[in-house]
């Protein structure tokens, strides 16, 4: 039972995590697709809907920035950003309405 719904799972976040990837891609040069579930007491679950987007430090000046669901579940990074490139794409994906995760963000080990 729990193999069908990892199936499931992984089929419904594949869906949802190449959605936020193309999304990304409308702000950054290059995006991967990240997580596409998330492990829970009960089961596995696709990745939420929802995307917020997060910006994390990588290096001196350098960032990622992931569209999260609303666990804080990367579904999409960036590759590096300079600290330009970061604040316009901020700019940007705010003015477009998309609201900024302020949790602990997941990422895939």
């Amino acid at each position: 039972m729990r193999a069908v719904q990892y199936f499931m799972a992984v089929k419904v976040g594949e869906r949802v995590a190449t959605r936020a990837q193309q999304r990304l891609l409308n702000y950054v040069p290059s995006a991967l697709v990240a997580m596409i579930v998330k492990e829970k007491s009960d089961g596995f679950q696709p990745v939420g809907e929802e995307d917020l987007f997060a910006v994390l430090p990588v290096g001196a000046d350098e960032y990622i920035i992931a569209l999260c669901d609303a666990e804080g579940y990367a579904k999409a990074i960036s590759t590096h950003l300079s600290k330009e490139e970061t604040e316009k794409t901020v700019e940007k994906m705010r003015r477009d309405g998309i609201q900024e995760f302020s949790g602990r963000v997941i990422l895939p080990v």
